[in-house]
This record gives structure tokens, sequence and C-alpha cells, in this order.
């Protein structure tokens, strides 16, 4: 049974709580609430995106998230930012396992019973579709020519810093910031 107060969180309550936030005496929740109020969204800093083997562990996305957290906080103090104002977001990873069963036919028919079979089908999703005039599918995997063949074992990652700007800035730092930030994908 839904509570009684419900029916009152309305958009007219948050955006009552966004206006309110507007002139908190934090520097960071009213330069938030006040890019929410005034649809003013936070400005990309950088945008760091790699596609590559998914075991690659030295990519320019984690040079680049490596040299955010580390050198912010100085940039931060130096100017007199707060620090809450930059904004650090790292997309969850994109990959095709779920959707391309990495087992070989020859796998797949090893397993010893059907209800382990059947589970190895609901979690690998396996694809297979006939080519070449042959007797039996094959798994998208096996084909030389699919494109699944050689985008499995990939990955793709984004990651981006923003900077949330405030009424109090008397001069915008973002082309600044943009400039520091520039070759921070770089080894």
């Amino acid at each position: 049974m839904a509570s009684d107060k419900l029916h009152a969180f309305t958009d007219s309550y948050v955006d009552t709580i966004v206006r309110q936030a507007t002139t908190d005496p934090d520097d960071v929740i009213s330069s938030l609430a006040l890019s929410i109020h005034s649809r003013n969204p936070p400005e990309v800093l950088k945008e760091v995106c790699v596609f590559g083997d998914k075991q690659d562990d030295s990519h320019r996305g984690l040079f680049f998230r490596g040299r955010c957290f580390r050198e912010i906080p100085e940039i931060a103090e130096k100017r007199g930012i707060p620090l809450g104002r930059f904004l650090f977001y790292e997309m969850p990873p994109i990959t095709l396992e779920k959707h391309v069963s990495r087992l070989t036919p020859g796998e797949y028919e090893k397993a010893s019973t059907e209800q382990v079979k059947q589970s190895i089908r609901e979690e690998n999703d396996i694809v297979r579709i006939f080519v070449d005039g042959s007797d039996s599918p094959k798994s998208l995997l096996e084909i030389d020519y699919s494109i699944m063949k050689r985008l499995a074992g990939h990955v793709f990652r984004a990651y981006r810093l923003y900077f949330v700007p405030s009424t109090a800035d008397q001069t915008s730092p973002v082309a600044e910031l943009k400039d520091l930030v520039r070759d921070w994908d770089k080894p």
C-alpha cells in the first residue's frame, strides 16, 4: 500500500526544492541547482571514447581517468573552484558478449544433459545461422566474415569530465579548463 504522502511528490514539489537550493550557501549545491533550474547543463571539458580489446588495460580512457582523479583537486584548489563543480562520468562498458555465444557447437554439444544445454542457451543467447549451404547452423563467432566475430572480445568505453558553471564566476573558466585537460588522454 502506497503512503498517503506520495501524492504530494509532484513536479511542482521537486521544482520548489531545486529553486530553494539555488540560494544555498554551499557554492556546489547552488551551482548544481541553478544549472538544473535554468536548464543550463554542465559543460563538457573533455570526452574520451575508446573501442578496443576488452583486456586492454592501458588505453587512453584510463590515462584520462587517472589524470582527472590526480590533478582536478589541485586545479580546483589553485583556482578557488569548489571540487564538487567538477563531475567525472565513466559510462558502463558496452560489449557484445551478452548477445553472442562464445561457445562453439562442439563445446555446446559436449554439455552433459539437456538441462545443462538449456541453461547454456539461456545464459549465452546462442545465435546460429545457416551459411554456404551447410547442413547445420553455425554460431556467428565461427563465421570468419561475421562482424560479430570481429567485435566479440571488444568493448566500447566513454569517459567525460564536466564543469558546472556558476553565476558567482566573474569570467567563465571553461575555455581555460578545456585547454588544461586537452591532452590528458595521452600517456
